[in-house]
């Protein structure tokens, strides 16, 4: 569902005031894992903030099965066009400007930080970006329903604060989780030239999105207070 109020990013003003958009998901155990932080001792920043992971597996023997996520970030100008995409694919890594950039594609969600993540360097991004939709689709044909944990943060890339998180698999409905892509969040430059991320959490099926700019840019239109 999404949330029209948005944050702003205050990321440190130190080398390339850099923001990660990172992505982190879990693979199935044999004999499953509570995660570390539990009702009984997590608080409410915690709850709000969570970005911990399962314990890594000692050896793959006791992995019951892998997932392999996407993070992609579309890249629109001022004037809703789309301008660049930023994918785990080869020939998607990096921004034409080089001042966005992917982590690379993650097949099986094993690490124990940022599975995939896209870096933004705001100090010397180019004036016409001014809107980056980021959206997660499952590749390997589950729903979200079937992966222990996925998680989406925005953290500043100096100290990895983090900005905003969304624990997908504790704040989504029974029926959000049985999609396969989620429209996750827009970060924007407002007309003060600050940048701010406005939660989305819109949940589609992947395959019924023919055009996925297309489908961001509507989100473009509510925020400037046009009919999508």
């Amino acid at each position: 569902m999404m949330n029209n109020s948005a944050i702003p990013l205050n990321v440190t003003q130190q080398a390339r005031h850099r923001l990660i958009v990172g992505l982190q998901w879990d693979v199935r155990f044999k004999t499953p894992r509570q995660h570390p932080l539990t009702p009984e001792n997590e608080t409410e920043k915690d709850r709000e903030n969570r970005a911990y992971r399962h314990t890594l597996p000692e050896t793959k023997d006791e992995i019951a099965r892998v997932f392999d996520l996407d993070l992609t970030c579309l890249v629109f100008n001022g004037d809703g066009i789309l301008i660049d995409a930023v994918s785990p694919h080869p020939d998607e890594q990096i921004d034409a400007s080089g001042h966005i950039y992917h982590s690379g594609d993650d097949r099986d969600g094993i690490g124990d930080h940022d599975d995939e993540a896209v870096s933004i360097e705001l100090k010397d991004l180019p004036q016409d970006i001014c809107h980056l939709f980021f959206l997660i689709t499952v590749q390997s044909g589950e729903t979200f329903a079937d992966i222990p944990w996925v998680l989406l943060r925005v953290a500043d890339g100096f100290h990895d604060t983090p900005f905003y998180s969304y624990p997908l698999t504790t704040k989504a409905s029974p029926e959000e989780q049985q999609k396969t892509a989620l429209l996750s969040c827009h970060i924007y430059k407002d007309p003060q030239k600050i940048w701010r991320c406005r939660p989305l959490n819109v949940f589609y099926v992947d395959h019924d999105v023919l055009d996925w700019p297309e489908e961001a840019a509507k989100y473009l239109d509510i925020l400037q207070g046009r009919d999508p």
